[in-house]
């Protein structure tokens, strides 16, 4: 009596993982986003927690593009730029264009 035995050799979830990312792309990319953007969240939260514990604001916005807590006098009576108004559908007159739209509407 001959008895055979097979082995079944199992594939651990990470190189499952890693052998589908590189063979897809956009799935890929959307992970390198993902991990990015909570690699800085975490460290941003890390600063702000340091910096309430610290008593030193300046720590909390250290990554950030401004200084959320200056006043800009002379920014605030600027008019707005050219992209957040197209952005936002407004025309110079500060008339929001989809309302325009939707009031001027033609009736059936």
């Amino acid at each position: 009596m001959q008895i055979t035995v097979t082995t079944e050799r199992r594939v651990s979830s990470l190189r499952l993982f890693m052998t589908y990312m590189i063979h897809n792309p956009p799935t890929l990319v959307g992970f390198i986003i993902t991990v990015a953007f909570y690699g800085w969240a975490i460290i941003e939260g890390v600063l702000q927690l340091l910096s309430m514990i610290l008593h030193n604001s300046a720590i909390g916005y250290a990554l950030l593009p401004y200084n959320p807590f200056a006043t800009n006098y002379a920014a605030a009576f600027q008019p707005p730029h050219q992209l957040s108004m197209y952005l936002e559908r407004i025309t110079w007159a500060g008339t929001y264009l989809v309302k325009y739209y939707m009031e001027h509407q033609p009736r059936p």
